[in-house]
């Protein structure tokens, strides 16, 4: 009689383990590391620094004397990164890229002992709304911050770097809305979120690269072509999809971006009413590249200035920006073929629009500006139609654009006999100065006033940087609505 050993059995039930519970590689991770240091170039000792996401943290560190600091154990992906220190501004950084067993290095971040604060409320139907979330992100720097609503739906964001921001509030029913606001050292800003009821209307779908990998966390923007509804501000999810609901019924441009590596992508007019509106995304590479020089009146290149170059046809179609180099020189590359806008900006000198312009979706298209002249308002040779079906009373704005250069002050009257059109809430002159950012002259429609009929009057704005200059506003009143047509102001 034979004897068995045990070692046969026991590796004929390991071979039974692999085949019936197959072994999975144990996933691999990243880091990311740089230093913290302040305007003056020094290391800052005490920051912390963490990358969170969707607001859980996932890794964090304290800075020692050197400034420095390393996240491990990260996922791979698009990563949140945040800085705060009780003497400086909080800093962020997204879309930092995490590669599976390697290091991101020399994500640095400089801060500021400059701070300023936001504070305003969150109503929903005229009433507050409290735990609703608030952040504020730097539109063209790191600025970061947010806060949660109180009982009382107030809001109070402290520790901003001074510039513009884009602040986003989100209502308990996943309901958002973006709003643009300027912080200033030692200030507080004011701005206050005023959300409808809830509407059915939605719009939703999915972000893939290449025709089939998810894009993950990618930025969605869903912005009202009239200004009139319900803004949008979220990111895909791990399988790249998205959703926007309770949207106002109008027509929406969709912006995608944050995807490393492609070209931020627009949709454009999309009418939501009551219904859901399903819009997927495809991004890949274009053949298309766009460059140029930008120069002052003397042709002396300009380093810094602001080149933004964005999509008129196809839809959807490509958008970006860049800065010059010190040569004034510029390049904007995958991008796909179209008609395009190119605009050129440039601290206190007049920002340069090209329209109608050719972009090659397999080649290289050159777009230069020559740069020159003090600000001055224009009023857009073409009108905006907005189209509006009640209330009575209702806000609408011509936006004036003071994004760059000196402080631009102006102000508006019309006639006094316009008894369906008011100017701010009083009916008279609305009078401002200026800042950096968008300004907006506050129209208020009451067509209760006329009967049924096609009306206009001319509002005179007058601006020190230039001489006055009048636009023509026309309200169109039948018997189931009215429409509004509004020109364009820009600098």
């Amino acid at each position: 009689m034979k004897t068995l050993t045990p070692l046969p059995v026991i590796l004929v039930f390991a071979s039974l383990v692999a085949t019936v519970f197959p072994v999975f590689a144990t996933p691999t991770s990243g880091s990311i590391s740089g230093q913290v240091i302040n305007t003056s170039g020094n290391p800052i000792s005490g920051a912390l620094v963490y990358s969170d996401t969707n607001g859980v943290v996932q890794s964090q560190m304290t800075t020692g004397g050197d400034g420095r600091y390393t996240l491990n154990g990260l996922q791979a992906g698009a990563r949140h990164v945040v800085v705060e220190h009780s003497n400086y501004a909080n800093a962020h950084r997204y879309n930092v890229n995490v590669v599976d067993g390697a290091a991101t290095q020399n994500i640095n971040f400089t801060l500021t002992t400059q701070m300023g604060q936001l504070s305003g409320r969150v109503t929903n139907a005229g009433q507050p709304v409290a735990n609703v979330v608030v952040l504020a992100g730097g539109v063209q720097g790191s600025g970061y911050g947010f806060d949660h609503t109180d009982s009382n739906g107030n809001f109070l964001i402290t520790k901003l770097a001074p510039m513009d921001y884009l602040v986003n509030a989100w209502l308990p029913d996943d309901r958002s809305m973006s709003l643009e606001a300027t912080v200033y050292s030692s200030q507080t800003t004011n701005l206050n979120f005023g959300f409808s009821n809830p509407l059915a209307g939605g719009i939703n779908g999915r972000i893939v690269i290449e025709g089939s990998q998810p894009a993950t966390n990618a930025s969605v923007y869903i912005l009202p072509r009239d200004g009139s509804g319900t803004n949008y501000a979220g990111y895909s999810d791990t399988n790249g999809y998205y959703v926007a609901s309770s949207l106002t019924p109008t027509d929406y441009d969709i912006h995608i971006s944050g995807v490393a590596g492609y070209p931020n992508l627009m949709l454009g007019m999309i009418p939501v009413g009551s219904n859901v509106i399903t819009a997927n995304f495809n991004l890949f590479k274009g053949n298309g590249n766009v460059i140029g020089r930008v120069t002052n009146s003397q042709g002396q290149p300009l380093a810094g200035a602001k080149v933004r170059v964005f999509c008129w046809e196809p839809n959807p179609c490509t958008y970006d920006e860049t800065f010059t180099d010190s040569l004034g020189e510029y390049s904007i590359n995958n991008m796909w073929g179209g008609q395009y806008i190119a605009y050129a900006d440039y601290g206190s000198l007049d920002g340069v629009t090209k329209n109608n312009i050719s972009v090659s979706g397999n080649g290289t298209t050159r777009i230069d500006f020559a740069m020159g002249g003090p600000p001055a308002l224009v009023a857009n040779s073409s009108n905006v139609t907005v189209m509006t079906v009640g209330p009575y009373g209702t806000y609408r704005t011509v936006f004036i654009d003071v994004s760059s250069g000196p402080t631009v002050s102006w102000s508006a009257s019309k006639p006094q006999n316009v008894s369906w059109l008011y100017l701010g809430s009083s009916g008279a002159s609305h009078q401002t100065a200026g800042q950096t950012g968008i300004d907006v002259l506050w129209l208020q429609f009451h067509p209760e006033n006329v009967g049924n009929g096609a009306y206009s009057t001319a509002i005179t704005v007058n601006s020190a940087a230039a001489s006055s200059i009048q636009i023509t506003v026309t309200l169109i009143r039948t018997a189931t609505g009215f429409n509004i047509y509004l020109p364009i102001i820009k600098r």
